[in-house]
């Protein structure tokens, strides 16, 4: 039997992606009789604490992103990007005490870049090896690298081999040593949809970190209003809203955990969704298409979407 560990589960909060896809891990940990924990924050935080609550929870802030207009995005993310290296160093010091108070054996990061530990074995999660941001991109993947080779190991939620999902984003011919492929991620693996009539025309899912979430929301408001159809709306989000839904949006739902989800997708029609990766191995291990809608401005979405426009 091997010895439990005491493991940190830490996800990014940039939409839910982060905290969906350690789902699986988490009940692979917990199946192995692991002690588990999790470090959170805003909705990541609020999924993942809904999801166990079982489980001890840290409120444990990291970085966060304001994405501009797609004008904007480049120039706004190197505005932001001291930001970023200084929230990082916060966070690598904010972990030494964690690690201390809770005696943690294992941290495993999801795209939190100052999650590593000398003292413990540190993993972390990412599909982005190769970041596409259209600005500087040598240069950010030489600080990506550098960043990824502070942990233990990489994991990447991929196959090695074509075709992939992720695609260019994390196959390249600089692979950091300790990066390895460990397949798509996804709480659904293995689940089937519930059967169920077809009573909704569309249902969409809103994700990503604001204004552009209230942005793709009220985009989703203004081109169904009037249609007649019957739409079924997540907003992903625990904050209240202050729109006025059209009778045509028949559920709103705040924050859906996943046999909500996959309720809403089994009767419906048509998927709506942003181009986030957890997204797209949500889909593919449900074997469902859907129309996939970038976020304006971010080069990871609309690769990955012109990439499974091509599958759909």
């Amino acid at each position: 039997m091997m010895n439990q560990e005491r493991i940190l589960i830490a996800p990014l909060n940039w939409g839910l992606g982060h905290a969906s896809r350690c789902v699986p891990l988490i009940d692979r940990f917990l199946n192995e009789g692991h002690h588990l924990l999790i470090a959170g924050y805003g909705d990541a935080g609020e999924y993942l604490k809904k999801r166990y609550p079982q489980l001890e929870y840290i409120h444990f802030p990291g970085m966060e992103i304001n994405y501009a207009n797609k004008r904007w995005m480049k120039l706004k993310m190197l505005y932001q990007f001291p930001k970023l290296i200084r929230s990082i160093s916060k966070e690598h010091i904010q972990l030494k005490s964690i690690i201390e108070k809770h005696k943690i054996t294992k941290v495993i990061s999801d795209n939190r870049f100052g999650l590593y530990n000398k003292n413990v074995h540190c993993v972390f999660i990412t599909h982005q090896v190769f970041i596409k941001t259209g600005l500087f991109e040598k240069l950010i993947h030489k600080i990506n690298s550098s960043y990824i080779r502070r942990y233990n190991e990489c994991w990447i939620p991929d196959v090695e081999t074509e075709p992939s999902l992720s695609g260019e984003l994390s196959h390249g011919n600089t692979l950091p040593e300790n990066c390895k492929y460990i397949g798509p991620l996804s709480r659904f693996s293995g689940v089937t949809l519930p059967p169920a009539e077809a009573t909704l025309d569309v249902v969409i899912v809103i994700s990503g970190p604001e204004p552009s979430r209230t942005r793709f929301e009220m985009q989703m408001i203004e081109r169904f209003k009037n249609t007649g159809k019957k739409i079924a709306l997540i907003r992903g989000t625990c904050a209240p809203s202050t729109l006025i839904f059209p009778s045509e949006f028949v559920t709103v739902v705040d924050l859906a955990m996943d046999d909500e989800l996959l309720m809403l997708y089994a009767k419906s029609k048509h998927i709506i969704c942003r181009s986030g990766y957890s997204t797209i191995m949500d889909l593919h291990a449900l074997n469902l298409t859907a129309e996939y809608i970038a976020t304006p401005g971010q080069p990871e979405q609309e690769y990955l979407a012109k990439l499974h426009s091509k599958h759909n």
